[in-house]
């Protein structure tokens, strides 16, 4: 490889013609990485008839990535994995829906 100390160096973005980037061609860029599977797994959520915080708490269950105890220390977030209503296991979206017995007395 053979280096020109006189040419400047540059930033070069690849996904476009025009070899600069920009907000919109970055997102087009990505759209074309996606091979469908997400939109035919999850896009049944965005496409239901309820309100969009429904969808959005759907789509975080799907994820498992509701902002339960367990989820907010992996993610250096949080303290303590322990159920803060039961104080008897560790609170994931199971534990929150189904398993806590404070939970289990509101469904």
């Amino acid at each position: 490889m053979t280096l020109h100390h006189s040419l400047l160096d540059v930033w070069v973005w690849n996904g476009a013609l025009s070899r600069r980037y920009t907000a919109c061609v970055g997102y087009e860029w990505l759209l074309a990485q996606e091979d469908g599977f997400h939109d035919l797994v999850w896009g049944w959520i965005w496409r239901l008839r309820i309100l969009e915080n429904l969808k959005f708490f759907l789509w975080q269950l799907a994820h498992e990535c509701i902002p339960s105890a367990q989820f907010l220390f992996s993610h250096h977030m949080g303290l303590d994995t322990l159920c803060q209503c039961c104080h008897k296991t560790i609170e994931d979206a199971f534990h929150i829906f189904f398993g806590c017995d404070v939970a289990v007395t509101l469904w």
